[in-house]
């Protein structure tokens, strides 16, 4: 009854007759393959790092050159690197370039910001297409939320199980420390 009356379910006739079910049927089965493609893919990124290739770079060796370590870029074509590197430079000066590259530092991704605001937005923009194409207006709008939440949520995801390693190797670094110092 409380539904009726708020008219909920009068948005949902609305949107199932405004969306076709084969429409409907291909937006679902993007989200699920998205989602099994995430969940592959860091599954297959993930490797827990030992304890001594945690303790590595605390050696008591000589320090490398800063020109030695280059970090490798994730993009390769000649256009999406100059893309990435066009983006690069002006994004870092925001504020929310920032916030990205700080997530990016803590998740420990081999991403630079430019490479992942270009794959991000140039996936957006294919998601956003098909959302439009498969089921209209509505589709592009749902689409448009989840290429907006999707990614800073699994970038959090990453930051937040890079944290909880940590934490879960700290006692035993803190009693290597402890032993060697005596």
């Amino acid at each position: 009854m409380l539904v009726a009356s708020l008219g909920i379910g009068h948005l949902f006739n609305s949107l199932g007759r405004s969306i076709s079910p084969l429409g409907l049927g291909a937006i679902l089965l993007a989200v699920v393959a998205l989602v099994a493609y995430a969940v592959v893919w860091l599954m297959s990124r993930y490797r827990r790092p030992s304890l001594s290739a945690l303790l590595e770079p605390y050696k008591m060796a000589p320090a490398a050159p800063e020109a030695a370590v280059i970090a490798t870029p994730v993009i390769t074509l000649p256009l999406l690197k100059r893309l990435a590197g066009g983006v690069q430079g002006p994004l870092s000066l925001t504020g929310w370039g920032r916030w990205l590259d700080g997530m990016l530092e803590r998740a420990g991704s081999p991403l630079r910001l430019g490479e992942l605001v270009t794959i991000w937005g140039i996936g957006g923009i294919i998601f956003l297409a098909l959302g439009w194409l498969l089921a209209g207006l509505v589709g592009l709008v749902i689409v448009l939320v989840l290429v907006l939440v999707v990614p800073p949520g699994v970038l959090q995801m990453f930051v937040d199980r890079r944290s909880k390693l940590f934490a879960t190797q700290l006692p035993d670094v803190l009693k290597l420390t402890a032993s060697s110092l005596r």
